[in-house]
């Protein structure tokens, strides 16, 4: 059996798996059918060229006995289907009863596989084959190479795409916030010269008590409405009409002394 292929387990598979994310171009996979077989082939192309074949047989055919050989021939396949000797197909490197998967290292060059899956009577004649046979072809190492450059190259190219985009940003960002700077330097710069006079800081001091007292009477005129609206609240609540005349004198009293700005919850 050919060193270089071996059957995988599910550790293999996993870094099979990153090991294709990170540099591998991965053509689609190619299915291939049989009566009783399919064969699927995955091909990566990359530094490390491999195909990963993959076999799977119904489990009545294991059982009735059938065995399933694998052939690889570089020069092509065998001149009859179904040549009398199956070394016509190439050199052997599997012959399992049992579904499963290989990897082939692979170097340039095209190669044939043929698959067989069989049953042998007595004395070694065949009572039933069923065969599944494709090629596939490794580009040169050139090839390869160019590939991934090519593929880096991508990658970079996306990056710097990404990375001219926040630096954008960031420069509208800083644009801006020179502009709220130079916007505020200007109007320090033109603001007119604050009046130091008497008369001016008199009339400061005149607007300053103004402005207190415009809130105290707004203060008031707020209050006064609120007041309102909490009596008529009481006065429609239901139990409202339960109480004496003298206890809704005195809720209303007591309301009415909370709600007074001259308490010192209330002072503005």
């Amino acid at each position: 059996m050919n060193p270089v292929v071996r059957r995988l387990d599910a550790d293999q598979a996993a870094i099979d798996a990153q090991f294709v994310q990170s540099s591998d171009e991965q053509p689609p996979p190619a299915v291939y059918n049989a009566k009783g077989l399919s064969v699927t082939s995955q091909k990566f192309l990359g530094i490390d060229p491999r195909v990963i074949l993959t076999w799977h047989v119904p489990s009545r055919y294991w059982s009735a006995g059938y065995q399933l050989l694998g052939f690889r021939s570089n020069t092509g396949f065998a001149p009859q289907k179904y040549p009398k000797n199956l070394s016509a197909h190439g050199q052997m490197f599997l012959e399992v009863s049992a579904n499963g998967s290989v990897k082939d290292a692979l170097a340039e060059g095209a190669y044939f596989y043929t698959f067989v899956l069989y049953k042998r009577r007595l004395l070694g004649v065949f009572e039933s084959m069923s065969i599944v046979r494709f090629s596939e072809g490794v580009p040169s190492a050139t090839t390869a190479i160019s590939r991934i450059e090519q593929q880096l190259a991508l990658r970079n190219l996306s990056k710097d795409c990404d990375l001219q985009g926040i630096r954008a940003q960031i420069d509208r960002n800083k644009a801006i916030i020179d502009l709220h700077r130079s916007n505020k330097q200007l109007a320090d710069l033109t603001a007119p010269e604050p009046d130091t006079s008497v008369d001016a800081a008199v009339r400061r001091e005149v607007e300053k008590k103004v402005r207190e007292k415009l809130k105290e009477a707004m203060t008031r005129v707020e209050l006064v409405v609120a007041l309102q609206d909490v009596q008529k609240q009481l006065k429609r609540n239901p139990g409202w009409k339960k109480l004496s005349e003298t206890q809704r004198e005195k809720l209303l009293n007591d309301v009415v002394r909370d709600f007074d700005p001259a308490e010192d919850s209330f002072q503005v």
